[in-house]
C-alpha cells in the first residue's frame, strides 16, 4: 500500500515543471501542517465523556443540592433533605446521513480513534421527588415547595411527595 502511494508520488512530481517545483511542495507541507493541526483540534478519547451512570450521578446529585437550597429558603421549611428519581436515562443523539433512503451516522475519524459525531445530549426525565423538612406538616409550606419544586422541574404534582421530617431527638 506505501509503495504504490510512493509510486503515485514519483509519478506526479515527474509530470510538474521544474520551476513550479518549489511552490507544489511549499503547499503540500503546509497542507500537511494543516492536517496535524486540526487532527489535534478534533476530540480524543480522553475528550470522551464518562460513562452515562457517572453522569447521570452527578446530574442527580446536582439537582437534589440545588431543591434542597431552594426548599430550605422557603420560609418554615426549615432543614430539608431531598431524594429525587429518574425516569428514563441520558440520551445521546448522534448526526445521521441520509444515503439512497439509508440513513448512517456520521463518524469522526482521529489518529487514535472513531467515533459518532455527537449532536446533543437529552437529560434523564425525572420520576419522582421525594423531600422532607421540619415544616412538612404545614399545609402552606407543602404548598410552597409543591409549586416551586413542580414549576422548577416541569413535572406534575403527583410526582412529588413531601412529608414532616422527624426531630432528631426521636420525636
Amino acid at each position: 500500500m506505501i509503495e504504490k502511494a510512493a509510486d503515485l508520488f514519483r509519478k506526479f512530481i515527474k509530470n510538474i515543471p521544474e520551476s513550479k517545483k518549489p511552490m507544489v511542495l511549499v503547499m503540500a507541507g503546509v497542507s500537511l501542517l494543516v492536517l496535524i493541526f486540526f487532527s489535534d483540534i478534533t476530540p480524543s478519547k480522553n475528550d470522551v465523556p464518562e460513562e452515562s451512570g457517572s453522569n447521570e450521578i452527578t446530574y442527580v446529585q446536582e439537582i437534589e443540592d440545588k431543591l434542597r437550597k431552594i426548599v430550605s429558603d422557603i420560609h418554615g421549611a426549615g432543614e430539608t433533605e431531598v431524594m429525587l428519581t429518574l425516569d428514563t436515562s441520558e440520551e445521546n443523539i448522534y448526526a445521521t446521513d441520509i444515503n439512497e433512503d439509508k440513513y448512517e451516522y456520521v463518524v469522526i475519524k482521529t489518529s487514535s480513534d472513531e467515533g459518532g459525531l455527537l449532536l446533543k445530549i437529552i437529560q434523564p426525565k425525572i420520576r419522582g421527588v421525594a423531600i422532607v423538612c421540619e415544616g412538612g406538616d404545614s399545609y402552606k409550606v407543602k404548598n410552597d415547595i409543591m409549586s416551586a419544586v413542580c414549576s422548577v422541574l416541569d413535572i406534575s404534582s403527583s410526582r412529588v411527595s413531601i412529608t414532616r421530617m422527624k426531630n432528631r431527638e426521636g420525636d
